[in-house]
């Protein structure tokens, strides 16, 4: 059964923060965090995860500026029919590829920091290229592991390898 996956960036959260589930790798997504209504005609869907990068900057540091990349599970717009964990491994890994996403874009927003670039549209171009880059990899991964376990497997373990590789990048929340 295909599960289709819904792709949502955002440069500026609108929705209820009470629905937004920040990544955090000692807190995956269960289904109970599947609280969105289930449309009238899904067809042959079991789940639909939301998921968002948030990138904003609304301050500098000197001339250059500064940005908080975040990425977030949409519990409003993310529903299922379904309790199968296999199909929860399946949307766990959607939101692990945002969060890989997110990362590779902090990876990025840190060298153009480290160099002193100035040039706003410079960082803009990067993430818009990252996104892009994110939306894709979201559409490769339910077209190669559609009722494919191996596949799923090698998806699983190539997302974990390059979180890990960029574990340097993990968002962690001011205390």
């Amino acid at each position: 059964m295909k599960i289709l996956f819904l792709i949502l960036t955002s440069l500026c959260l609108q929705t209820d923060s009470a629905t937004l589930k920040l990544w955090d790798a000692n807190s995956k997504v269960t289904w109970s965090d599947f609280e969105g209504d289930i449309p009238e005609d899904i067809g042959f869907m079991k789940a639909v995860t939301s998921s968002k990068i948030s990138i904003k900057s609304n301050f500098y540091e000197g001339e250059i500026p500064k940005y908080i990349v975040r990425s977030y599970f949409d519990k409003s717009k993310s529903w299922t029919i379904t309790d199968s964990e296999e199909h929860l491994i399946h949307e766990r890994l959607h939101f692990d590829i945002t969060e890989l996403y997110a990362r590779k874009i902090r990876q990025k927003i840190d060298s153009l920091f480290k160099i002193e670039e100035k040039n706003v549209l410079c960082y803009k171009k990067m993430y818009e290229k990252i996104l892009n880059d994110y939306e894709e990899a979201q559409f490769q991964y339910d077209n190669e592991s559609y009722s494919d376990r191996v596949k799923q497997l090698e998806w699983q373990e190539k997302v974990a390898k390059e979180l890990e590789e960029l574990k340097k990048y993990e968002y962690v929340p001011e205390e």
